[in-house]
């Protein structure tokens, strides 16, 4: 299972929609979408495939935390404006395999407690790069990810057919 996760696009739903269009028709139905807030949207109908978290820059009805499981790999994820040391309590009380935030803009990949910890940075506007980055992960016999950057710009024109 893949599960493409990106967090602050900050208004742009036409980076989601593309990054949709291309990894569902890669892996069928063998992936997930996960969106860690602050997307802006204001149509719900925007992040109908993805599964969602509100970011302090939301105003959609979105819950603030949410948890999946795939493949008996127990996920945890959150907007991450409540800060490091409050994904901490949360790993240290539900011992989740992963845990995904956003917020900060910044690439970061840590592991505390056995527990990855990821945050794929901004998908539009990042602050470690000119690049926006995004994250791959797949969940098999093991996990693993794959930090990727792009030029928003170059995409957005190459795709413009996925735009409606």
């Amino acid at each position: 299972m893949r599960i493409v996760i990106v967090s602050d696009n900050h208004g742009n739903q036409n980076i989601l929609k593309i990054l949709y269009h291309i990894y569902s028709s890669l892996y069928k139905d063998n992936v997930k979408f996960i969106h860690l807030g602050d997307s802006q949207a204001t149509n719900i109908n925007d992040l109908n495939n993805f599964i969602c978290v509100k970011g302090n820059n939301d105003t959609l009805d979105l819950p603030k935390f949410q948890r999946l499981t795939v493949l008996d790999k127990r996920i945890h994820f959150s907007h991450g404006d409540e800060g490091l040391d409050e994904i901490k309590k949360d790993i240290d009380q539900h011992h989740p395999d992963i845990y995904l935030y956003g917020h900060t803009h910044l690439v970061k990949e840590q592991i505390y407690n056995n527990c990855l910890i990821l945050n794929p940075g901004s998908i539009t506007l990042p602050r470690d790069d000119w690049h926006g980055s995004y994250i791959i992960l797949t969940i098999d016999k093991k996990v693993t990810y794959k930090v990727v950057r792009i030029n928003v710009e170059t995409i957005l024109n190459q795709y413009q057919c996925f735009i409606k």
